[in-house]
């Protein structure tokens, strides 16, 4: 269990981004999963963004219960809601801590993660951010299977660049990052539907280098009422598309050439699945 108040340790501040997750049925999974850290130098960052539910009075039920194991939390809410990147870019300005660890509410993570992270960090001295391997569940913690086609081959940054257009194989819950990357190059761009895929794909284009703990560290909700709209899909692709465009030239291989022929095959189906329904 967590202890508090330890001194000579770097803190690690866990951002959370919260909106209406009030019926997630693996919320309090995802706040115990901080609570029951091995790390012993943890604050809690919520950042709401205009929340029209109870879901920050839920998770402070769970935190109220564990209050002589964990006490450094804070709340902060938005005014309004400005998506998730912008939302993220405020969260940021509030951690403290010296390190970032990303979840969002259905995600949790093994008991040892933040300590296996760090050590990689703190050993690893040229990373700048960490992920893991993931465990894809749905709302039952049913495992669900997803595809390794071109899956790296290690989680050294060498063998991640081979791959990195073919898809996001850093999801963003498995995060561990040093808070200094955001001042040496760029917050969360929210141009971009998938603002975590482009920060870690910028960050490794300008030679800060990321990798990956190859061990399954972190369980990621695939959210069984997660449909999108075929006009957010479009739009979601769309900005796939331009930002693996955009990173080409950095990462030549052939995987990352067939991984953006795919976002543009996809995003052309989109478009031809519309004007049929139009029609």
């Amino acid at each position: 269990m967590i202890a508090n108040n330890k001194k000579n340790i770097p803190l690690i501040s866990a951002l959370i981004p919260v909106y209406n997750e009030s019926d997630n049925p693996l919320l309090s999974d995802t706040i115990n999963s901080i609570i029951e850290q091995t790390y012993p130098n943890i604050e809690l960052v919520l950042i709401d963004d205009a929340s029209t539910d109870n879901t920050i009075s839920i998770i402070l039920d769970i935190l109220n219960s564990h209050k002589s194991q964990f006490k450094r939390i804070r709340i902060i809410k938005n005014n309004q809601n400005i998506d998730i990147a912008n939302s993220l870019n405020n969260g940021i300005k509030e951690c403290n801590g010296e390190y970032i660890a990303r979840l969002d509410i259905g995600d949790f993570m093994h008991r040892d993660r933040l300590s296996l992270q760090l050590e990689h960090l703190q050993t690893r001295k040229n990373v700048w951010l960490v992920g893991s391997f993931s465990i894809f569940i749905d709302e039952k913690k049913n495992l669900i299977n997803r595809s390794r086609l071109f899956f790296p081959k290690t989680g050294h940054y060498s063998d991640i660049s081979k791959v990195s257009l073919y898809r996001n194989f850093i999801p963003h819950s498995t995060w561990l990052i040093k808070k200094e990357l955001f001042n040496e190059i760029g917050s969360y761009d929210s141009n971009y539907r998938c603002e975590d895929y482009e920060f870690w794909l910028r960050a490794l284009s300008k030679n800060y280098l990321v990798e990956i703990i190859p061990r399954n560290l972190t369980y990621v909700l695939i959210s069984e009422h997660g449909g999108i709209s075929c006009l957010n899909k479009k739009t979601m692709q769309i900005s796939m598309a331009k930002m693996k465009l955009k990173y080409i030239n950095n990462f030549l291989s052939i995987p990352n050439i067939i991984g953006v022929l795919k976002t543009l095959i996809g995003l052309i189906s989109t478009y031809k699945n519309n004007i049929f329904r139009k029609n």
